[in-house]
């Protein structure tokens, strides 16, 4: 990737909604999720958002959140990301906190499980075919991922 430094995930949440509220201008997240009942399978919720808060970066960087399933043995199947966004991390504010949210529509359950939710990156800029990477979160190595259990209606945690 480039020699610029990656943003750092700090806090990744997954809620029913999050975004702006225009009257008073405050970031609100509703409903904060770890688990979804489902009717049957597969299964589609009809809106589910995921908030970011980064930080440390440099440059302008294009970010999206990547939704997949949790395979036994933890493996990371992909399912899909959100569309891209740029976020500019200045050389002044490097200490300072970039807040996103990425919305969900229709998301796809296959079947009962676990699912995460991770911040993946790449320079903005570069050539439309360079690939996202995972970004880290506060400890250094080691992704930042939200994850939703999905049960089937009635099951137990």
């Amino acid at each position: 990737m480039a020699d610029r430094p990656k943003p750092i995930v700090r806090l990744i949440m997954i809620a029913t909604r999050a975004g702006v509220e225009p009257l008073d201008n405050d970031r609100v997240l509703r409903n904060p999720l770890t688990r979804i009942d489902a009717g049957r399978f597969p299964w589609r919720e009809d809106e589910v958002a995921v908030y970011a808060q980064l930080s440390g970066g440099l440059g302008r960087w294009e970010l999206a959140v990547e939704f997949g399933e949790r395979l036994d043995g933890g493996l990371f199947r992909p399912i899909g990301p959100t569309r891209a966004f740029v976020l500019d991390f200045g050389p002044a504010a490097r200490l300072a906190v970039w807040e996103a949210d990425s919305p969900f529509r229709r998301l796809p359950f296959r079947r009962e499980g676990l699912y995460a939710f991770r911040m993946v990156g790449r320079p903005a800029g570069d050539p439309d075919d360079t690939a996202f990477e995972v970004l880290e979160g506060i400890h250094p190595g080691i992704p930042a991922v939200a994850e939703l259990r999905v049960l089937a209606q009635g099951g137990r945690p």
